[in-house]
């Protein structure tokens, strides 16, 4: 999935770990910290497997519709050209109207079509990232860890500061598959828009 993230909290990671290490050497002594990808956490969860799989499904449909109008567009465009010559004035400028009307409608589709789909993107991840904050917490509580940082942010921890695993599973665990995102049907309408994923295909 590709779309723009909400802001994490963990994005100051590198100003909290300057913090933490003005710290009295005994009591930073005694901290415990851990890493986490988010992004390949969001990645592997069922959840995002499952949107993943859903946002090509949809995607693939619109495509196949989309090539269906560039398709007929090019059909009209070519029997202009080809009738040019014994076709009177005025109903070749109707024709020309109509190619054009048909163009603009096919430009709005496509853009429709791609902004739906990176609102929806961005909806399951901000759905997914808010969960995975609650499953972090309740790891880092039970691991008694001082402070969590994403992976982003951080130069370098060794191997064993990474529990991107574990958040995942534990994520799995509480948030199977079958139970979110309750995803539409792929040739749904596009929320709050009139244009749907069965819309007509203009003919030459």
């Amino acid at each position: 999935m590709t779309s723009k993230r909400p802001t994490l909290p963990w994005r100051g990671s590198a100003l909290a770990a300057l913090a933490l290490a003005a710290l009295a050497p005994r009591v930073y002594a005694q901290a415990r910290f851990a890493v986490v990808d988010l992004n390949r956490a969001v990645v592997e969860s069922a959840e995002g497997q499952r949107a993943n799989r859903y946002v090509k499904n949809l995607w693939k449909r619109r495509q196949e519709e989309l090539d269906l109008r560039q398709k007929a567009l090019k059909l009209m465009r070519d029997d202009m050209i080809r009738t040019q010559a014994t076709t009177d004035e005025s109903t070749q400028r109707a024709r020309t109207d109509e190619y054009q009307r048909q163009f603009l409608t096919y430009q709005q589709v496509a853009f429709e079509y791609q902004d739906d789909l990176a609102q929806r993107e961005a909806k399951v991840t901000k759905h997914i990232y808010t969960n995975m904050q609650t499953v972090i917490q309740a790891l880092s509580a039970r691991g008694n860890y001082t402070a969590v940082f994403e992976r982003q942010g951080v130069v370098y921890s060794v191997p064993t500061m990474d529990i991107t695993e574990q958040v995942v599973r534990q994520y799995n665990s509480q948030h199977p598959e079958s139970t979110w995102p309750p995803l539409p049907p792929a040739d749904d309408a596009i929320d709050g828009g009139g244009v749907r994923g069965d819309a007509s295909v203009p003919r030459g």
